[in-house]
């Protein structure tokens, strides 16, 4: 079942009545084709994504985010990494549907840069595109630029996550920071038609995107892209028309192990409800987009939503679209911090105790975690 956006968002997304030449894109969220899920591959093969193949077959653009490096090695992985994830390169065959990957995002280091070259090589090798990570930051800042239908589609990726974030010297992705974005879009859109975004950016499980995050789309709209695609918080975020730009805060899972741990201890009931986010470009930029909502099973498998099941699925994703347009934003996000760090204070205070290293204590409001912090603070300030 496929839900137009103006029913979500219940706005007019259409930029232009004469569409002339366009493009079909569709996005979806994380793909981590690694173990389980790798055996999960094997057994199922094209199975897969079998109910996907109608939808994307008749896009001209299928991108996802790789949530991890595809190697050939049997390397170790890079120490500090916390949960480290990769997958063969032979698990690219099943991944084919797919003609570019966003590679911006926390994991993609997580087998250094080894693990980064063996995923260039076999994406290349396969005729996938890539953006967001190279063999510097200042490539990795480079777009991707596609020509389809006479119009030049540039797409640039980003992370706020330090241990993925290349340098001059070091292999990696962009960081996101907004005065070296807000250059490469500005550079970028005054060279194509189209503008896409990707951002690897926020907590995980959160239902809303922070303020943080919403600025920085903004930002990007404001700078020249037509539509903001972002990830990593596992779960489906609303979705935002902001001036003649749509962003789309997190489109969740698409391929993932959803009877993870770290899913099930946080008891994440979301992970295995996303959606195929289906847009339609032309030159002056969104004029069309719809979402098919999907499940994904305790196999791996990738189905379309049943008509009940997306029905309330599209009443949801309307609750958490609408709720950004007004003051009740800040009260939910206030409320999910609340409880995230509240869970995340107790968790470093006891891990201070017991290894006896106040380190640790100070490792906790390093990265990320300030930047959560502040909106939290800044939400209780804002909510009526």
């Amino acid at each position: 079942m496929e839900i137009n956006i103006e029913d979500i968002i219940e706005q007019d997304i259409s930029v232009s009545q004469n569409v002339g030449s366009s493009v079909a894109l569709c996005a979806v969220g994380d793909v981590m084709p690694g173990h389980p899920v790798t055996k999960h591959l094997w057994v199922n093969k094209d199975k897969t994504f079998a109910e996907c193949l109608s939808i994307f077959g008749g896009a001209d653009i299928v991108l996802g985010n790789l949530e991890c490096p595809l190697t050939r090695g049997t390397y170790p992985p890079r120490p500090g990494t916390g949960a480290s994830l990769h997958a063969p390169v032979d698990v690219v065959k099943y991944l084919t549907q797919f003609n570019v990957f966003s590679l911006a995002n926390n994991h993609i280091m997580d087998y250094g840069e080894h693990g980064l070259f063996d995923t260039l090589d076999c994406l290349t090798q396969h005729n996938i595109a890539s953006v967001g990570a190279a063999h510097c930051e200042d490539l990795a800042r480079l777009p991707l630029v596609l020509n389809l239908s006479g119009l030049r589609i540039a797409f640039l990726s980003y992370t706020e996550f330090s241990e993925a974030i290349g340098s001059s010297k070091r292999p990696g992705a962009p960081a996101a920071k907004l005065p070296s974005m807000v250059e490469d879009i500005r550079r970028t859109a005054a060279d194509n038609d189209i503008v896409v975004v990707s951002l690897h950016m926020d907590p995980e499980f959160y239902a809303y995107p922070s303020l943080r995050k919403r600025k920085f789309c903004f930002a990007a709209i404001d700078n020249g892209a037509h539509l903001v695609l972002c990830h990593h918080p596992h779960v489906p975020q609303g979705i935002e028309l902001y001036k003649k730009g749509l962003i789309a805060y997190s489109l969740g899972n698409f391929l993932f192990n959803i009877d993870g741990d770290y899913f099930v201890r946080n008891n994440a009931d979301m992970v295995s409800k996303s959606f195929i986010l289906k847009v339609l470009l032309n030159q002056h930029g969104v004029y069309c987009a719809s979402i098919i909502p999907i499940l994904i099973g305790h196999d791996c498998n990738v189905s379309i939503m049943n008509e009940r099941q997306a029905t309330n699925f599209g009443a949801y994703m309307n609750i958490i679209s609408t709720e950004l347009q007004d003051n009740r934003y800040y009260q939910r996000w206030y409320e999910t911090g609340c409880s995230f760090f509240k869970k995340e204070v107790f968790d470093t205070l006891y891990k201070t105790v017991r290894t006896k290293n106040p380190l640790d204590l100070y490792g906790f409001l390093r990265g990320c975690r300030k930047y959560w912090l502040l909106d939290t603070l800044s939400c209780a300030l804002k909510r009526s």
